[in-house]
């Protein structure tokens, strides 16, 4: 998959996302992102029910911007 979120819309989320989000921004299905957050592969943390992301981190682990921003 692509990911489906541009420039404008990745400065317009709050900095902690959902599954959801992070499946949009990395182009991935969202139980691929939960497998990879359960495994530890993928930075986040589970809060009640469901998994919460910074947005930096993600773009980071995706390799859409680099380590110093």
């Amino acid at each position: 998959m692509k990911a489906t979120v541009t420039k404008e819309q990745f400065e317009q989320m709050p900095l902690l996302i959902g599954v959801r989000e992070v499946a949009a921004l990395l182009g991935m299905h969202p139980r691929t992102v939960q497998l990879k957050a359960r495994t530890g592969e993928l930075p986040g943390k589970k809060l009640g029910d469901g998994w919460k992301f910074n947005k930096v981190r993600v773009a980071q682990y995706g390799g859409l911007i680099d380590g110093e921003e």
